[in-house]
């Protein structure tokens, strides 16, 4: 619409103005201890500047939805003018005035966010102080850069396109190492050792040092491979006799349902086949034995 001499009423100390400003904190406010007022400057539609005094804002309004361009009526209801009713935005060009034109969303107005029972953002949403969330937060088809903190809970993956922040567990770890040189008879599957798993979902890690060529497996069973979680060999290239002290990795993630003991087995390639460690202990190298890690 275009500017008119009814929309300056005088008489009654309303006026529209354009604001030229963003609030700006008054002199005095500087002094230690002052109190913080602010106010902005303007324009009436005959061009004469109004100082806006911004003690006192309408309900609901909050400093950063002000901004330059923007149309108010303002009244003078003491000494000062106070923001009265928002009117829209004038282009500085034109001089014409939108009427329909929003006020901006309040970042400090929780009226207008997402409500409890749910809702659906469109685009990006950014959160420019903290995020409080009760139960699970799922992630999906996203990448999460920087530090992630929370407050008793992990984020742990769910699927292949998707995560969550789940409650950390209590006790996340289990190892067995074998204490001594132990042999398995060859030619068929035999225990080496074992670790029992709570129910949840657990990175499950074991390494063997061997002196002759075998298999070896994770197993639910002690003197089988069947159904195995995950299985290796020691092997040499050349395709003759072994050589000495042949390390053997294995890892996987692998959940369970109730409390489950996992088996590492080996099936020897001939009788006698050994199995042992070099030193005794989880975090010696090239010790024997199972690491799991509960992630779930």
């Amino acid at each position: 619409m275009s500017i008119a001499k009814n929309d300056i009423n005088t008489s009654m100390g309303v006026r529209k103005v354009v604001l030229t400003t963003l609030p700006v904190l008054q002199p005095m406010s500087n002094a230690p201890g002052a109190t913080q007022n602010y106010y902005c400057l303007s324009l009436d539609l005959k061009g004469f500047q109004i100082q806006i005094d911004l003690q006192a804002m309408p309900a609901g309004i909050t400093f950063d939805q002000l901004q330059i361009n923007q149309v108010w009526w303002v009244e003078k209801r003491t000494t000062s003018y106070r923001l009265y009713l928002y009117a829209g935005v004038m282009d500085p060009t034109t001089r014409t005035i939108d009427s329909t034109v929003p006020l901006p969303i309040s970042q400090y107005y929780s009226g207008y966010y997402v409500s409890s029972s749910g809702g659906t953002v469109s685009g990006n949403l950014t959160i420019a102080s903290g995020l409080t969330v009760s139960g699970n937060f799922n992630i999906n088809g996203n990448t999460i850069s920087g530090g992630v903190t929370t407050s008793g809970y992990v984020l742990t993956a769910t699927s292949s396109s998707g995560s969550r922040f789940a409650a950390p567990v209590t006790s996340n770890t289990a190892s067995s190492f074998i204490g001594t040189n132990g042999t398995v008879t060859g030619s068929s599957w035999g225990n080496i050792t074992s670790v029992s798993l709570t129910a949840g979902t657990w990175l499950v890690s074991a390494q063997v040092l061997s002196s002759v060529v075998a298999d070896f497996a994770l197993s639910p069973t002690s003197a089988s491979n069947t159904n195995a979680y995950v299985s290796t060999s020691t092997y040499n290239n050349s395709g003759g006799a072994s050589p000495t002290d042949i390390n053997a990795y294995m890892t996987k993630i692998i959940t369970v349902a109730t409390t489950t003991t996992v088996y590492l087995i080996g099936y020897g390639k001939s009788s006698g086949t050994i199995y042992y460690q070099s030193q005794t202990g989880s975090n010696t190298p090239n010790a024997t034995g199972i690491t799991a890690v509960k992630i779930a």
